[in-house]
């Protein structure tokens, strides 16, 4: 990920990130968010080498205190939502200059991640990515894909085209793909967003997960980029182009062929 896509997180993270009570003892102004920094930590581990965690710890900080100012009683932080709406539109904007319709797509999906990777979704929260994408003109539909792509957890299912799901049993939908694995522990799901023509995928399991021959994070979703492959350490590999090639036709079944070699 870019370090121009990364500023942007770290600057739209510090808005969203809730703030830690006042207490009235703390005669200290610095402003904290113990929960947000450590869910800007973990994701940063998950895509960037230890070298460069701290540097943007520290922007997403720097943020932290340039947009809530000192610490302010519960009452007098609500004052600040109307001006918080209004940076974030004016950074979506700035991204809207700067970057690829693509990247627009993966940096709002990070932030959904990052909101759902809280338990206590809000409705300033909700509004805020809703925000996000209208701003980034990422139509309703794959909006709402990627919201479900990133909160999936087995437990129901969205059955429309661009949709793959790999499982260790036998099952089959309307729209969506499906493959059967017996080497999975539990299910990879893989989103094809159409306007971008760019691949996610999510596993669920508790194998060590391979992208490219390197280790990555089982807690969060990547991007399957063209010539890649991933695997379980129990699976066979899984290749981009099979993978592409069937989240774009038309087809509702996949071929023996995939089963073969996807």
């Amino acid at each position: 990920m870019s370090d121009r896509i990364l500023r942007a997180l770290m600057h739209l993270f510090a808005i969203i990130a809730k703030i830690d009570d006042v207490n009235e003892s703390d005669n200290s102004s610095k402003i904290q968010s113990s929960r947000g920094k450590k869910i800007v930590e973990d994701f940063l581990k998950s895509e960037l080498s230890s070298d460069y965690i701290e540097k943007y710890i520290h922007i997403f900080e720097d943020h932290l205190i340039s947009l809530r100012g000192k610490k302010n009683k519960k009452n007098q932080n609500e004052k600040r939502t109307a001006l918080h709406s209004v940076k974030i539109l004016r950074i979506c904007t700035q991204i809207n200059k700067e970057l690829a319709q693509r990247q627009k797509v993966i940096v709002l999906l990070r932030i959904i991640e990052f909101i759902y990777l809280d338990d206590e979704i809000t409705e300033r929260e909700q509004n805020f990515v809703e925000t996000v994408a209208e701003t980034f003109h990422i139509n309703d539909k794959e909006f709402e894909q990627i919201r479900f792509f990133i909160r999936y957890n087995d437990e129901k299912v969205r059955d429309e085209e661009g949709f793959l799901y790999l499982l260790n049993r036998s099952e089959n939908f309307t729209n969506a793909l499906t493959s059967y694995h017996s080497h999975i522990d539990a299910p990879i799901i893989l989103l094809y967003i159409k306007s971008v023509r760019s691949i996610f995928f999510k596993y669920l399991g508790k194998d060590e997960l391979f992208l490219n021959g390197q280790i990555v994070s089982r807690k969060k979703s990547h991007l399957l980029n063209i010539g890649s492959t991933f695997r379980t350490n129990k699976s066979q590999q899984f290749y981009y182009s099979n993978i592409f090639s069937q989240l774009t036709s038309t087809k509702k079944t996949l071929t023996s062929l995939l089963k073969r070699k996807i």
